[in-house]
Parts: C-alpha cells; sequence; structure tokens
C-alpha cells in the first residue's frame, strides 16, 4: 500500500539564540558562563560562578525545545535554516509547512580558510583580513580547526574582496577542554584557546529542492523518483508550486531554505529582540532547576517560573499551550501578536 505522506517537523539542532546572547540576556559574564576564570573584563558586581559544560549543554537544550514550540506556533524558522526532505501530497500549489521561504534548496558548505591564524593580542581577537568573493557576511562562519564545532564571532567585516573577523577570547576555549573544571581555565593562559580557526562559506544552492515519488504497484518494488524544480509563489505563507511531472506522483519531497532572521547587518531588530527574549524565558519555564547557583540568575529563572494565582490559589491567567507561568505568557503573547504569527492560506 503507498505510504501515506506527512509533514514531518523537523526540530531545530541548535536554538537561534547562541549561548553568548543567553549569558548576555541573563547578565552573566562571558569567560564565567564559557568556564574561563580571572578574565579582566569580569570585574563587576554580578554572579560570578563559573558556568559547567554541563550547565552550557542543559541551556542549550531548552532553548532549542523552546524555539521548536514557539515555531509550531507562529509557523516560520527564527532565524535561518533548511528544511529537507519534508513530504507532501502533490497538489497545485503546495503550501510549505513553515513560511517565510527564501529559497528551495539545500546547504552547501566551501572552505575560504583553513588553519587561519588567531591573533590574541587584543580581545576580541583578531582572525584575518582573509581574501574572499563572498559578499554576505551571514554566509561566513568560523569553527575550531578540523571539526564542526562552530564558534560565535562578534563581528565580521567585509571590505573590499576581504573578510575581518572578530572573537572574544573566551568564546575560543578548545574543544578539547570543552569540560572545565568548577574553577575555570586561566584567561591568561592561551594554551587553552583556539590558536587557529578554519572560515568556511555555508549557503544556500538550488540543488534537488523537491523530488516527485511515486509508489509503484508490487509490495516489494522500490520507489520511482524524479528531482523537480520548486518555484516559490508567496514565500512568506510559504506557498511553492513543483514543475515537471514525467512520472506520475503521490507525493513530493521538499528540500528549502526558510526563516526569519533575528539579526540583519550585525543588528538584532525588533523582532530578534522579541524572539530572543521569548526563547529564553520560555527556556527557563521548562527548566526543572536555576541553570546555575548564582542569586541573579535564580532570580531571573523564578521570575519566569511564576505563577499568578487568585486568593483560592487558582492561575488568574488560564492555561496555554506553553503553560501558566510568567515565561509561558510572554512567549504566548509573543507568538499569538498581530505580525508574528503567519496565518497560512494558499491562493490559487
Amino acid at each position: 500500500m503507498p505510504v501515506i505522506p506527512v509533514e514531518t517537523e523537523q526540530y531545530p539542532e541548535a536554538s537561534a539564540v547562541t549561548l553568548a546572547a543567553y549569558a548576555r540576556h541573563i547578565q552573566v559574564c562571558e569567560c564565567q558562563f564559557f568556564g574561563v576564570k580571572d578574565a579582566p573584563n569580569c570585574t563587576g558586581t554580578g554572579c560570578k560562578t563559573i558556568w559547567t559544560k554541563e550547565e552550557r549543554d542543559w541551556v542549550q537544550y531548552y532553548l532549542a525545545e523552546s524555539q521548536w514550540e514557539i515555531e509550531n506556533i507562529i509557523h516560520y524558522p527564527v532565524g535561518k535554516r533548511w528544511i529537507t526532505e519534508e513530504r507532501h501530497s502533490i497538489t497545485y500549489p503546495i503550501l510549505t509547512r513553515l513560511g517565510y521561504v527564501i529559497s528551495g534548496g539545500t546547504q552547501t558548505e566551501s572552505a575560504i580558510s583553513a588553519g587561519e591564524a588567531v591573533d590574541h593580542t587584543t580581545d576580541p581577537a583578531t582572525v584575518g583580513p582573509i581574501a574572499t568573493t563572498v559578499t554576505d557576511a551571514e554566509e561566513i562562519h568560523v569553527f575550531h580547526p578540523g571539526s564542526d564545532i562552530e564558534i560565535d564571532p562578534s563581528a565580521i567585516t567585509l571590505s573590499g574582496g576581504f573578510v575581518t573577523i572578530r572573537i572574544p577570547r573566551c568564546r575560543m576555549v578548545k574543544p578539547v577542554h570543552a569540560n572545565n573544571p568548577a574553577t575555570g581555565w586561566p584567561y591568561a593562559n592561551l594554551a587553552y584557546f583556539s590558536a587557529t580557526v578554519d572560515v568556511k562559506r555555508i549557503y544556500n544552492t538550488n540543488s534537488n529542492p523537491a523530488t516527485i515519488i511515486h509508489q509503484k504497484a508490487c509490495a516489494d518494488c522500490e520507489e520511482e523518483t524524479e528531482p523537480v524544480c520548486l518555484n516559490i509563489q508567496k514565500g512568506k505563507i510559504g506557498q511553492v508550486a513543483i514543475g515537471g511531472r514525467c512520472i506520475p506522483g503521490e507525493w513530493v519531497d521538499l528540500n528549502y531554505y526558510a526563516g526569519r532572521p533575528l539579526i540583519t547587518n550585525g543588528v538584532y531588530t525588533a523582532f530578534g529582540r522579541q524572539a530572543q527574549d521569548c526563547i529564553i524565558r520560555l527556556a527557563h519555564v521548562k527548566m526543572p532547576h536555576a541553570p546555575c547557583d548564582c542569586d541573579p540568575v535564580t532570580n531571573l529563572w523564578e521570575r519566569d517560573r511564576n505563577v499568578l494565582v487568585d486568593n483560592f490559589g487558582r492561575p488568574l491567567r488560564g492555561v496555554t499551550p506553553f503553560g501558566v507561568e510568567e515565561g509561558a505568557w510572554t512567549a504566548w503573547r509573543f507568538a499569538n501578536s498581530p505580525g508574528m504569527r503567519l496565518r497560512k492560506a494558499a491562493v490559487l
């Protein structure tokens, strides 16, 4: 029997809210958050706790989970990402599960410079200038050498065919030292930080945007497939059409690039600031205990998990799909506010 097509919900591998952005949001010194002690820029009166890898991983998990729940309400990715093999019945037009479709296609990677030296003379450190033909800074990504572990720069500047990258030192703890001790790695010892990085271009190519699939009549026969083109008709609502039908097909798998970015030209948009705040606050709701043993952070966690109740202990605000806590209500209001939630309907 033919398989009934389903629109697969694809969980984001990592949240669009970076760990550096989370540390900034909760007002924790970035170096201490990344497991580094004695940094000269951590002299304030805030939280002095050195975070562990387990705590950082825990935060990243809940950030990704809360983003996924918000995306299921607003119907588009927060931040840009690729959706692969999303299966639909063949109709004309087709509505993709997620909106703000930018292009059909798949993620492609190419090297800009491998083993590029990091100048740690200043903090943020400097990488480059590196010669490149890339013209979109959003396509430039930095990795620990020889790995797929990405580093989050603070600035990427393109000028005259060259790119210069700035990265705070504490974001460059070597992967082998990721599991830092509770006392932290010493900021002044460069042996704990990457001396080189790999710089890559990650971009969309309009390859294999759609594949028609035909289930043959015999039970043990292989599926018959045909690659076809994908026409973006109304990207915001995800209205697309496929071209070419040399074989009769029951359904089609789509590959596409979609999303609404938090940052444009290095600056948070109004949408980006709201989305970041709501993802973080909903993540706090999901955490069964505070993310670290630090009063300022615990206070934020308690604020987001607080439930307003009446004299009988009943929630004053009622129940949302995200919960009854203040952080859940903040995220729910955001997801349902005008201009945020996407109402999808195809136009023939």
